[in-house]
Order: structure tokens, then sequence, then C-alpha cells
């Protein structure tokens, strides 16, 4: 049954959008980012999650990317996109990773002619309609209000509302202002002018000279008062072809409105930013744009997102429709653009940063080397991460020491950072990353100081009444009780709350150090951490995961549907089979593989039903919406789930619900949930290779049915690998057996040394 069918009552216009995506590919040679929905994900409501997206232009991984404001009253609180919305507010230089986080050191740029849309509070024009007259990809943006003609039809409208479009680099980029000659002889006024909106009263924007505006912002939400993000500054310098007559500040706070030539007729903006100066902004547009027109910057943009998403290639979709195509490069996209570099190149071509993660005593210092920021790892560390082995190993140990840097300057790896350390979510997730990049030897990154800061998760417990939860709350009593004890009210408690997901996070955190400890030889830490790895046991009571007292007890009045304190953001049956990393031992506690089997069917086929003594949330809706059990793949906690049928030995199970997820729970524009930093996007692309990271931080991969026929990794100076499966098809994804190198695989799993070696996975289909 196709999922998701009810947003049409709700956004029928998106029904039209998804027919014009649809179109626009073709059988000829892929060019994979003409392929990429940027909307993808963003008809989102605040309580109903399609995704939680924005549309984003930039570069992988970039330090900046830019968007469109539609809802200017939803800025504070981090939906201010939706596809649907008839007023544009401009282009935004955003570094939002997800409406739960917000924005920091984000400033607008909007173009009109003529003063008569102004509203008394902001300007804006209220003709913006997402599908007409736009452009949306990763390369660009380019959108325009419209006017209906004689004949009732959308038409462009030149009057007030000119073409405004960008393309962007890691940390500049050029806005391109259509404005259109001016016409003589007419009653309207052809005033032109830009208005920039910064967030807060104290920022500033000053003009130069006649075509140079500096611009500075001192917005970081989130940031807590104990010191975090200390000086943080945005610097953007803006050069224009035109010549800026006048700025002049309006009644609505953080507005500055600029006056353009009146002769401009084609206005380009070349915007360089930095976080630590005006002359680093300015080297940042000098190197990253230099003397380029718009048209050449946005064909060099298309030509690096080509690069970078032919890695992975589609050699036969089969008889699957080439929709399906929209939707893997969109979600190959969105695994591409966090987390972001943080760091910028001075003049003698080193890489320095500002560090957000510093004590105030340490505020202003610039640091060498790189930095990584937007990133939560309880989401990404599932997929986002193992995709990067898989096809950006060379790229991939840049991001981790940016990581690792964080470290060095604030004392402890950020669980969620955005830009400096957020008190958000639980585990030390950002351990089993690490752990992994150690594990399977990543190059780029510092290793030793890399397992000092995992080390230090494990055994030094975490900063007490922290607003921003650095390292674990509540280890001493996982040490001593061997589970976080049930009790207490929230993520940011001390301890103790949320016992499952935090007992289980801890334990799989620590079997991943233990292993990335045996690689480096220091035997006692591995020997330790991997017997606390087995800790998970010691919540298991009557089938599933549950919450324990201080004496031993385990939680009374114990209800397999309540979404409880005991668990984070799911409950018992999202929470069920957390050991990934320890198969056997898990399925000891089922009474064997056909048990733990039995218990994976009886959950993805279990009715929907919740109970909410914590209240209501909107993962609850989507999974109810979803119609699938209790297998709510609209949240990460379930996502190993389906995979981890094959490695226990019920491959069917595998074969055919993540074909339907496949299907069903993932279209060109939208996802069964927030997608949450390139997660889903990541499970879409693995799931359809056919193989999948059942457990980050030990190498081991599963392998399940791909969707399409023949599709290859490239990555340069490595083996090429090849996922063939000839006889698949749309009614045809089960598998009777797998080869590798001509080789039958005794079982549904392989490890990343040997996928990474190169070669050919071959799947030989069943009826």
């Amino acid at each position: 049954k196709l999922q998701f069918l009810y947003f049409i009552d709700h956004f029928r216009d998106m029904v039209a959008f998804s027919l014009l995506v649809a179109a626009a590919t073709t059988a000829a040679a892929i060019q994979p980012e003409e392929h990429v929905n940027i909307l993808q994900g963003t008809y989102t409501t605040i309580d109903l999650s399609t995704g939680n997206t924005l549309p984003l232009v930039g570069r992988p991984w970039g330090m900046n990317t830019w968007s469109v404001l539609t809802n200017q009253d939803n800025e504070e609180n981090g939906f201010w996109f939706h596809p649907l919305d008839r007023t544009f507010f401009g282009i935004k230089c955003t570094h939002q990773p997800s409406p739960w986080m917000n924005d920091y050191g984000h400033f607008t740029v909007l173009a009109s002619v003529g003063g008569a849309l102004i509203d008394g509070k902001n300007r804006h024009y209220g003709n913006f309609d997402a599908t007409f007259n736009s452009t949306w990809k990763p390369y660009e943006i380019s959108t325009q209000g419209y006017k209906y003609n004689q004949g009732g039809q959308l038409a462009a409208s030149n009057v007030y509302a000119p073409k405004m479009s960008v393309t962007a680099t890691e940390r500049a980029a050029i806005i391109n202002v259509a404005f259109g000659a001016p016409t003589p002889l007419v009653l309207w006024d052809q005033t032109r002018t830009l208005t920039i909106t910064v967030p807060l009263s104290t920022d500033t924007v000053t003009r130069s000279n006649e075509t140079c505006v500096l611009l500075e912002t001192t917005q970081a939400q989130g940031c807590s008062s104990d010191g975090q993000c200390p000086t943080f500054r945005m610097y953007a310098v803006m050069y224009f072809n035109c010549d800026i007559t006048n700025i002049q500040t309006t009644s609505f706070q953080g507005q500055f409105v600029l006056s353009v030539d009146d002769q401009c007729s084609n206005l380009d903006i070349k915007i360089g930013t930095s976080y630590i100066s005006y002359e680093m902004a300015q080297l940042a547009v000098t190197r990253e744009v230099g003397t380029k027109t718009y048209q050449q910057l946005m064909a060099e943009s298309k030509s690096v997102w080509n690069e970078h998403l032919s890695r992975l290639k589609v050699n036969d979709i089969g008889d699957q429709p080439e929709s399906k195509l929209t939707t893997l490069y969109s979600t190959l996209y969105r695994a591409s653009m966090f987390p972001r570099k943080m760091f910028e190149i001075n003049e003698n071509g080193e890489n320095v940063h500002y560090s957000p993660f510093v004590e105030k005593d340490k505020a202003g210092t610039i640091y060498p080397g790189v930095l990584s920021t937007d990133h939560g790892f309880w989401d990404a560390y599932r997929t986002v991460y193992p995709l990067l082995t898989l096809i950006y190993p060379d790229k991939l140990g840049v991001l981790i020491d940016g990581f690792v840097n964080a470290y060095k300057e604030g004392g402890w790896l950020p669980k969620w950072a955005s830009p400096g350390y957020r008190g958000t979510m639980i585990g030390t997730f950002g351990d089993v990353v690490l752990a992994d990049a150690i594990i399977n030897d990543i190059k780029g990154f510092d290793v030793e100081t890399a397992y000092e800061a995992i080390r230090k998760d494990a055994f030094t417990p975490g900063v007490l009444k922290d607003p921003v939860q650095r390292g674990r709350n509540g280890l001493n009593e996982y040490i001593q009780y061997g589970y976080v004890p049930a009790g207490g009210s929230g993520w940011s408690c001390d301890c103790c709350c949320n016992s499952v997901p935090r007992t289980n996070d801890y334990a799989y955190a620590d079997f991943a150090i233990g292993l990335a400890a045996e690689k480096l030889g220091h035997t006692n830490d591995s020997t330790i951490l991997k017997k606390r790895g087995l800790s998970y046991k010691n919540l298991f009571n009557n089938n599933f995961m549950v919450g324990r007292n201080m004496d031993g007890s385990f939680e009374s009045g114990f209800n397999p549907f309540d979404w409880s304190i005991n668990y984070v953001e799911g409950g018992p049956y999202q929470y069920r089979f957390p050991a990934v990393y320890d198969v056997e031992g898990m399925a000891e506690l089922y009474g064997g593989r056909d048990g733990l089997c039995a218990a994976i069917q009886e959950t993805v086929t279990t009715p929907p039903q919740y109970s909410a003594s914590m209240g209501v949330v909107h993962e609850m809706r989507e999974m109810a919406l979803l119609e699938w059990g209790q297998y709510a793949h609209n949240n990460q906690p379930v996502h190993h789930i389906l995979h981890l049928a094959a490695v226990v030995g019920c491959p069917n199970i595998t074969q055919v619900y993540s074909r339907q997820a496949l299907d069903t729970v993932y279209s060109p524009n939208h996802f069964s949930g927030d997608e949450d930093n390139g997660e889903m996007g990541a499970w879409f692309v693995l799931t359809s290779l056919g193989i999948y990271p059942i457990a980050p931080g030990t190498g081991l991969w599963s392998v399940g049915s791909p969707l399409f026929r023949d599709v290859e990794i490239s990555v340069p100076h490595h083996h090429n690998l090849r996922f063939y499966a000839p006889g698949n098809g749309v009614s045809k994804y089960l598998v009777d057996h797998v080869q590798w190198k001509g080789a039958t695989l005794p079982n549904s799993q392989i490890d990343y040394k040997t996928l990474t070696g190169g070669g050919t996975l071959q799947f030989f289909m069943k009826d």
C-alpha cells in the first residue's frame, strides 16, 4: 500500500510538482545532479514531519548553505520555509542543521523594485510559488514572483519582484538579481532596492564604498550563557557590480535598505564569509569566486556536484521507474550536506578556525587546523558515517579530525554540535564514529587523540548540572550496577533517566571503543570495555528491554506500547534489539536465532498503537500513519531492525520489508519523518545497494536485496565496487544466494575491508 497518501489532502500542489520532477528525468546518460530534488522533505509542519529539511544550495559539507525564507514569523522556531507558502522574504545564508536546533550566523537578502511592498513591519512580496518559474538544484536556487495574465495563468512578474538566484562555494556565493532594464514613461516606481535583514538589533550592515558592503552578526541561537560560543561573529563582505548609493534602516529590527543605481539591470552580489574577520571573508570571496561571473560559478558548482554524486553510478535501473533515480540522488545529496566544515584557509594556505567549543577564558583565539560542526551523532552514526567510509573515504578523515579538534579545544567530544556543544539527545555515539574510523584505517585524522577522546567518555564521568551535557550522565551508576538505573526526568538529568537507551547506548559505545583499543594495543582498556558492552543483557525481561531500578527490580506496570521516561523518542518495541554488535548473545536471550527472528516479525506486524505517558510527540503520529506495525521507520532507533534479520538467519524478512521501505516510505518529495542530517538519506542509498552497516564500529555489513540491477561505486585511487543483480525487478526482489568475486557467501554478511578491496557483489534472484 502506498504510504503517505494522506499528504495529498493537505498539500495538493505537491502532486503536480512530483510529476514535474519525474518528467525531468531521461533515459539518456545520467547527470546525477539533475536528478536531485532539494525540496525533498520540505513539505513539513511542526507537528507532522515529512523530513523537516530545507532546500539548500552549497557544496558538499560546505561552511555555508543558502536557502529561501518564506515565513519570517517562524524564523525563530526554525520552521521558516515551506513550498506552499506564498510569501518570499529573500535569499538566506543559513547554518541550520535542523529546525529543532535552529540557526546561527544567518542573514537574508531581498531585492525589489519600487516601495509598494513594504507592509510596515518587513519587506517581502506575496506572490511566491515554489513550482513556478523556479530552479531547485544543489548548485542553484532561482525564483521569481508571479502575476496572473489575462487568461488567468501564472506569468513572470518583473514589477516589484525581480528574479533572484544564488549559487555558492564552501565559504562564498553569488546572488544574482535580474532587475531588467528601466522602462521609460511608466507610472509605477522603479526604484531598485536591496533589503538585508540580520537577526539582532546590535548587528551591523555598513557601506565601505559604492560597491562594497560589510555585514556582521553575532547571533548563535542555542549557545548557552555558560561560555558556549564565546565572542561568536559571522562576517560577510559583499561586492556589487552596480553602485550602492545609500543605506538606511527601517523601524523593523535588524533591517537595512540599500538603494541601488536606478540604471542597474543585472546585479551580481559576490559574498565572502568568515567567523574570524572581514579580512578572511574578503580572502574567501577572492579565492573562491574571484572574477567569475554568476554563470561561470554556477557551472563550476554543477560540475562539483556531478563529480561528487557520480561516485555512485547506476548502470541499469532495470524496470524501476526513473523517479527512483530522483529519490536515490536526492538522498545522496542529503547525506552529503552534514557535518559542516567550520574552518577557513588563511593567506598562507593554512587551515585555521574560530572555535565555539572553548571556554570564556580562551575566547577569541584562532586555532590551527580543521573543525567540524552541525551534526548529531545519535542519528548520524547509524548510516551517514558508514556511507562516507564506503563512497567518500578520502573525504572522511578531514571531517573526523574536525571533531577531534573540538575535543582538543573543549575537553569533550560533542554529542550534538551546532555550532558548539548543544544539550540535546543522549549517548556518546561520536565514540562509535571515531572507533569505526580507527578500525577501518581511515586516513587523515589524529588517531591517538581520537582514542583519547573516546576513552575519556568511557572512563570519566560527565559534567554535572551541565546544560550542554558533556560526557556521560550516570556513568558511575552504569559501572556500579551494570545499567543506568530508572528514575529521574528528562534527557538532561544527571542520573538517572532514560534507563534503557542510556544503558544500551553506553554499552554499544564501550564495545566499539574496546575494539579500537584492541587494534591500538590498549589491551586492558579493551578487556574492560568489551565486557561492559554486554551490559544490555541486564535490562532484558520478558522479551523486552525494560527500565531497572537501583534495587534490581524492573519497572512496575510495564506496558510495551508506552513511550515512557525510560526511553527516548520511542518505546519498548523500538528499543527491543540493541546489541547488533553481539548478535549471538542477543539471540540467546530470545531462545536462539529462531526466537529472535520471531520477535523481529512480531515487531513489524504488531498494530502501531502507542501510549503517551510523557505526552504525544510527532514521532508517534508518524508511526501510526505508516501502518507498519511497531516498525517506526520515521525515527532512527529502528533503522537496523530489518537488516538485523538477515544476519540472524531470516533474510526473507530483510528482503521483503527493505523493499517495502524503499518503495513506500521514500519518494522524490518525502521522507517518513525527520530526515536528520543525512541519516534517512544514507539509509535509502545503502539499502538500495543491497547492503547495510549493521554494526558501525565493528566493520560488519549485512547483505539484503538491491533496488537496481547494476550499480557501481568508483572512488579515486581505490578499487571499484559493483552491485550486480541482473534478474532484479519491481516484483522480483527475493534473493536465492549472493556471490562475492564468484564465491557464494556462506551467510548474509560481509566486512568493510572486503568490500573496499573491490570486486562484484552479485545477487541471484528468485521468484
